[in-house]
């Protein structure tokens, strides 16, 4: 059985909080992180840690991760920048580390246009890894939030193919 392991980060907790509840979790709390995880099928588990910055985290627990780590999700508005990510440092370490992972920044809109916001993110200096996508979501839109998942899981398998 393969274990894919994904790490969420919600600049907006209600946004990241919308995303996961699509999905069919089973999930628990383990050193101030909550863990779900998800059968795709008898041969794929996926492991989603979501990460809550604003708690003291364990460093055995990021160091734990690290090498496990198949995905990052960050979630926000358009309000994203270097200074708005929690956890930038640690997910700018693991990038290094892993210059590989897929990388997902989902937007989530309210109406703002998407040319605006791009403009926006290059203005502050948002670096993302090589295998980075931008995705734009609306709160609302439950096929959006789908395909913020569905561009994770296929960047994942990609990663892991090359």
């Amino acid at each position: 059985m393969k274990i894919k392991e994904i790490l969420i980060i919600g600049a907006n907790p209600d946004y990241k909080d919308s995303l996961l509840s699509i999905l069919p979790l089973d999930g628990e709390r383990i050193l101030n992180v909550d863990i779900y995880q998800m059968e795709i099928d008898t041969d794929l588990k996926i492991m989603l840690y979501d990460l809550d910055f604003s708690q003291e985290i364990q460093p055995e627990f990021l160091e734990h991760i690290k090498p496990h780590l198949s995905g990052i999700l960050i979630v926000g508005d358009r309000t994203l920048s270097a200074k708005t990510i929690p956890g930038l440092d640690f997910v700018n370490d693991l990038i290094k580390i892993l210059p590989g992972i897929p990388v997902i920044i989902g937007v989530c809109m309210d109406g703002e246009d998407q040319s605006i916001i791009a403009v926006d993110f290059e203005n502050r200096g948002l670096n993302l890894s090589q295998k980075s996508l931008v995705v734009f979501w609306k709160f609302d839109d439950i096929s959006a939030m789908k395909n913020i998942w569905r561009a994770l899981l296929v960047d994942m398998e990609q990663s892991v193919a090359n």
